[in-house]
Formats: structure tokens, sequence, C-alpha cells
């Protein structure tokens, strides 16, 4: 079927958040294995709140498995 230039662009900006986000996961990842306390993390431009990336831990904890081999979330 046809998508129109609003559903294209509402995609786009989608695809765009998701890669953000997998961005910032690995940032975070990458900071707590460095020792970087979580609320240090989040308190830099760009980064998501403590609150989002919880919510994230809560949804996908997979997505931070690395980071718990390295260092607490906490």
């Amino acid at each position: 079927p046809k998508v129109d230039k609003a559903e294209q662009a509402k995609r786009a900006a989608e695809a765009e958040a998701a890669a953000l986000k997998e961005q910032q996961k690995e940032a975070i990842a990458t900071d707590i294995g460095a020792g970087v306390p979580l609320a240090e993390i989040c308190r830099r431009d760009g980064m998501p709140g403590l609150r989002t990336v919880y919510d994230w831990k809560e949804v996908k904890p997979e997505g931070f498995a690395t980071a718990y081999v390295y260092g607490d979330l906490t």
C-alpha cells in the first residue's frame, strides 16, 4: 500500500529515535564499565534521564547485561 509523506516522516523519526536510544544504551554500558556512576552519566547533555534508564531496564533488562557485568546501574 502507498504510504503518505506524513507517515514516511513519522517512520523516519521513529527509526532515528530508536538508533539514538541504542547509541545511548551503549554509551551508558561503556561508562558504567569504566566506573562512572549512572546518575552522573544521566546528567550529561544528550543522555536520557535516570528514570528513563530504569524504565528501559525494566522493559528489556538484557539490554543492560554488559553493564551488570562491569558494574551496577545504581
